[in-house]
């Protein structure tokens, strides 16, 4: 349902650990919370859960959880409840939950800023970097369809039936190779700027290819 996330975890560029049961974008509520912050050198790691929550720009407001403390071997070492307890978390929740735009939605600039966000926290985001730079590979492809283009125009010029028909299956691999490649970055098995532009460079290899046989056939 549109507004409704399950089952939300990540990690702030506080290196706090947050997962949420359920969140409610439209009526910004919070369900069976955990928020947990390893040790550091100011204090000990602590946990704290809540049944329910309601959160703004950058505070959560927590009702009916419990809060405990751990010993540096990892032991609880207080354990508090209570009715409410304010968070702030200095991050909005709305840039980590899958309900906003898709990456493929958003423009290079609101890609840059999940990126830069995403590497302070600590979270993946070779996704958003495949995204980014096909932002900017994409258009470039119209190029590279003309490189190909010229020269089966000029040879298939006459029968435009054939001329459609190869077109047609040219677009189609390329979207194959785009959707192919791009599954490749968001794995990790491409770097993100190899799979986002893969696709061009071997379109653009087979279009300086067939120029050079239709040159060297007529020299």
């Amino acid at each position: 349902m549109p507004g409704f996330e399950e089952r939300v975890y990540f990690r702030d560029p506080g290196n706090r650990f947050y997962y949420v049961g359920a969140i409610n974008l439209h009526t910004g509520t919070l369900d069976q919370i955990m928020v947990y912050e390893p040790e550091n050198e100011k204090k000990q790691a602590h946990l704290i859960t809540a049944q329910k929550g309601s959160f703004t720009e950058d505070t959560w407001y927590l009702s009916e959880g419990v809060l405990v403390d751990f010993d540096d071997e990892g032991y609880p070492s207080h354990h508090q409840s209570f009715a409410k307890y304010e968070l702030h978390v200095g991050t909005n929740i709305e840039k980590f939950i899958s309900n906003q735009h898709s990456s493929q939605e958003k423009s290079r600039k609101e890609l840059k800023s999940d990126i830069m966000l995403y590497s302070q926290s600590g979270t993946s985001y070779s996704q958003l970097l495949v995204d980014y730079h096909i932002k900017l590979a994409f258009p470039i492809s119209a190029f590279v369809f003309v490189i190909i283009g010229v020269p089966l125009g000029i040879n298939y010029g006459k029968g435009r039936g054939l001329a459609v028909i190869l077109s047609i299956i040219l677009v189609f691999i390329y979207y194959v190779l785009v959707s192919f490649s791009r599954s490749l970055g968001r794995n990790d098995l491409l770097t993100p700027l190899l799979a986002a532009w893969l696709p061009n460079l071997l379109f653009l290899s087979l279009g300086l290819l067939i120029i050079l046989r239709e040159e060297r056939f007529r020299l």
